[in-house]
C-alpha cells in the first residue's frame, strides 16, 4: 500500500530526530545540573518558558495552515497558487516576527521576575535569555514554513532527516559549551548560533528540492494569506494550549513551590516528554500524509490509519509504564546520582497520563490536517487554564504529586473533547473507532501484511541484481 510506504517513509526519517529529541535531556539535563545546580536549572526553565508565549502571536498558526494548503494545492496541481500563497506568508511572518522579537525584549526588562521564584539569576541575564530565546524560536518558525516546499515535493523523509540532523548539531553544541562550563546565556547563544547556521543550509536545499519556491514580492497578496487566519488560530491554539500545561505548569509551581521544585518536576518530566517524543514521531510521518489523503477524500483509509497511530502508542506507552515502576528509581540514580530528585508516585502519574494523551494526540492529527482544530481551541484553552489552576492547588495541597494529577486531568479532558469535536466536523462514530481499537486481529494482520511485503521487497532485490 502506497500510503503506508510513504507514512513508513517519514517514520524512519524522523527517527533521528526523535532520538535526539529523547537522548538529548537526557544528557543536556545533567550537564545543566552538575554546572549551575538545581536551583538555577528551575530558574532557567522559568525564564525560558515567557518566550513561548510572546513568539505565539507573530505566528498565530499561519504556517501551520499554510503548509498544509500548499501541499494539498500541489497535489490538485496548482502549484503556482502554492508557491504565491508561500510567499505572501513569508512576508507576513517575517514582518510580525520582527515585531514582537523587540516586543519580548520590552517585556523581559519590564517584569520583575522575583515574583516566579527567579531570585539568583541576575535581572539583566533573565532579560537576555528571553530576548534571545525569542530570536531562536523566530528562526525556528521561519524554518518550519520550509516544510511546506517539501511536503509538496512530496519529500517529507528529506525534511525530517534535515531537521533532525539541525537538532542534533544545536544538542551538541549545547552539551560542549556546558561541559566547558558555559552559564545559561552563553549555553543559549551558542545553540541559536549553530540553529541559525543550519536554517541558512536548509534555505538551500529546500532549492534543490522545488526550485520554483523562491522569495520574492511577485505574487504576493495578503488576500492569500487572509483566507488562513480563522484556519491559523486553530494551529496556535494547539501550541498555545501545549504551552499551558508545559510552560505554565512551570510558571505556577515557581509562585507556589519555588525554584528547586520546579527543577525536580521537570527532571522526572523528562522520562514522560521523552516517550512523548517517541509517540509524537508516529503521529507526525502520518500528519504529513494525512493532507493529501484528504484531498482525494480518503476518508475511510484515514480513519484506519488514526486507528492503528493509537493502538501502536498503547503498545509503547503500557511496557513503558510497567518497566519505570519496577526500574525508575534504579534508572535516576544512574542518570543523575544518590541525590536524584525520584518520586516514585509522581513518576507513575505523569506516566498514567500518557494513556490519554495517545488517544487525544491521534484525533488532533485529523483536526490539524483538515484545519478544523480551531473548533477545539477555545474549549481546550479553558480546560488547560483550569488545569493549570489545578495544578497549582495541587501543589499547594500535596506538593508535586498534586501538581502530577493537575496534569493527568488535563490529559483526559483534551482526549475526550479532541474526539467529541472530531467526529462531529468528519462525521465519524466515536463506536467504531472504539471497536477498531480492541481489535486486534485485525492490527495483526495489517502487521503480517506490511511484514509479508517488507520480506517480498527484500527477498526480491538479489533476483533483480
Amino acid at each position: 500500500m502506497q500510503i503506508a510506504k510513504a507514512i513508513t517513509g517519514n517514520l524512519l526519517s524522523g527517527i533521528l530526530g526523535r532520538v535526539v529529541g529523547s537522548i538529548g535531556p537526557l544528557v543536556v539535563v545533567p550537564l545543566m545540573i552538575r554546572a549551575w545546580g538545581m536551583a538555577v536549572y528551575g530558574e532557567w526553565l522559568i525564564v525560558t518558558a515567557i518566550p513561548a508565549y510572546i513568539m505565539m502571536a507573530p505566528d498565530f498558526g499561519l504556517a501551520g495552515a499554510v503548509v498544509n494548503r500548499m501541499a494539498f494545492l500541489t497535489a490538485q496541481g496548482d502549484e503556482q497558487e502554492a508557491v504565491y500563497l508561500y510567499r505572501s506568508s513569508w512576508l507576513v511572518l517575517l514582518c510580525a516576527a520582527c515585531t514582537f522579537v523587540g516586543i519580548g525584549w520590552g517585556v523581559a526588562w519590564l517584569v520583575d521576575w522575583r515574583i516566579f521564584g527567579v531570585k539568583t539569576l541576575p535581572h539583566a541575564t533573565a532579560t537576555a535569555v528571553i530576548g534571545w530565546s525569542c530570536m531562536q524560536i523566530f528562526v525556528a518558525q521561519q524554518g518550519f514554513l520550509l516544510s511546506g516546499i517539501y511536503r509538496s515535493a512530496g519529500q517529507n523523509p528529506r525534511w525530517s532527516l534535515m531537521v533532525s540532523i539541525g537538532s542534533a548539531l544545536s544538542l551538541a553544541a549545547g552539551a560542549a559549551a556546558l561541559t566547558f562550563g558555559a552559564m545559561p546565556l552563553q549555553c543559549l547563544l551558542t545553540q541559536l548560533a549553530t540553529q541559525f547556521l543550519w536554517f541558512c543550509v536548509l534555505c538551500r536545499d529546500s532549492r534543490r528540492v522545488m526550485p520554483a519556491f523562491t522569495l520574492s514580492l511577485h505574487g504576493v497578496s495578503f488576500q492569500r494569506v487572509r483566507a488562513y487566519i480563522v484556519p491559523g488560530l486553530g494551529h496556535a491554539g494547539m501550541p498555545l494550549v501545549n504551552a499551558l500545561q508545559n510552560q505554565g505548569v512551570l510558571l505556577v509551581l515557581g509562585v507556589v513551590l519555588g525554584s528547586a521544585s520546579v527543577g525536580a518536576f521537570q527532571t522526572m518530566r523528562v522520562v514522560v516528554n521523552g516517550i512523548k517524543s517517541i509517540l509524537g514521531q508516529l503521529s507526525t510521518a502520518i500528519a504529513m500524509e494525512v493532507p493529501a489523503l484528504l484531498g482525494q477524500a480518503k476518508s475511510q483509509l484515514i480513519q484506519r490509519i488514526l486507528v492503528r497511530n493509537t493502538q501502536i502508542g498503547f503498545l509503547v506507552v503500557i511496557p513503558g509504564i510497567l518497566f519505570m515502576s519496577a526500574e525508575g528509581g534504579r534508572i535516576f540514580r544512574w542518570w543523575l546520582g544518590p541525590n536524584a530528585p525520584y518520586d516514585a508516585a509522581v513518576i507513575a502519574i505523569l506516566l498514567a497520563s500518557l494513556l490519554p494523551y495517545v488517544v487525544g494526540a491521534s484525533f488532533a492529527v485529523l483536526l490539524q490536517a483538515g484545519n478544523q482544530i480551531h473548533f477545539a481551541i477555545l474549549p481546550l484553552i479553558g480546560t488547560a487554564l483550569v488545569s493549570v489552576a489545578a495544578v497549582g492547588l495541587g501543589g499547594r495541597i500535596g506538593g508535586l504529586t498534586g501538581a502530577a494529577l493537575g496534569v493527568v486531568a488535563w490529559e483526559c479532558c483534551t482526549a475526550a473533547m479532541l474526539a467529541a469535536i472530531t467526529c462531529s466536523r468528519f462525521q465519524h462514530r466515536f463506536a467504531d473507532y472504539l471497536s477498531q481499537w480492541v481489535d486486534g486481529r485485525s492490527f495483526l494482520r495489517d502487521v503480517q501484511n506490511q511484514v509479508g511485503r517488507a520480506t517480498r521487497r527484500l527477498s526480491a532485490k538479489p533476483t533483480n541484481a
